[in-house]
């Protein structure tokens, strides 16, 4: 009866050494950074901003952008007016419940042109395009579904779609977003 006591204090010694030395801590340093991943590359984002236009159907058009540190929005006013630079884009074609604002929740994929609020119709990644030259390929993405948070002028966006090879394009942005008319 010992020795059995003996072999059970040793088991359970040894069970709780193991548990406590195989917990890892989190080394998260904070939030998911604003990024987009595609084939195995991630591109950091910096900024994003939305175009407005009219109402369709029963949601309003919006073009959100989100783009990379290097790429300059130029604007005259609350209008759009280009971009520059050298970078990354990531932009969906989604359909809002508000003319003047993204509107929090989620958009699903919607490909049959009815302009349904909560979706989206397109969603394109560009991962080296020339804006001042206007050069660089865009990839069409499918599926998914945009996940839209709001906590007063920030946003927080992501995203999970693939190419139509079935290659994985992910997003996550928290940021404000600069509203514009075209």
């Amino acid at each position: 009866m010992r020795i059995k006591t003996i072999f059970c204090s040793i088991f359970f010694v040894l069970g709780l050494s193991l548990l406590i030395f195989s917990c890892k801590k989190d080394t998260s340093d904070g939030p998911a950074p604003n990024q987009v991943s595609y084939y195995g590359k991630a591109y950091a984002m910096d900024k994003a901003f939305a175009l407005h236009f009219t109402k369709k159907a029963i949601g309003h058009q919006i073009i959100l952008c989100i783009v990379s540190q290097d790429v300059t929005i130029h604007d005259y006013g609350n209008s759009f007016d280009s971009l520059t630079g050298m970078g990354a884009m990531i932009n969906f074609l989604l359909y809002s419940t508000d003319s003047a604002s993204i509107t929090a929740g989620n958009y699903t994929s919607d490909t049959s042109s009815n302009h349904y609020r909560g979706t989206f119709s397109e969603a394109n990644f560009g991962p080296e395009i020339d804006f001042t030259a206007d050069t660089g390929n865009f990839v069409d993405t499918y599926g998914g579904i945009i996940f839209v948070k709001k906590d007063g002028e920030a946003y927080t966006i992501s995203y999970n779609g693939a190419d139509k090879s079935g290659k994985l394009v992910s997003l996550y942005f928290n940021g404000p977003v600069s509203d514009y008319k075209p």
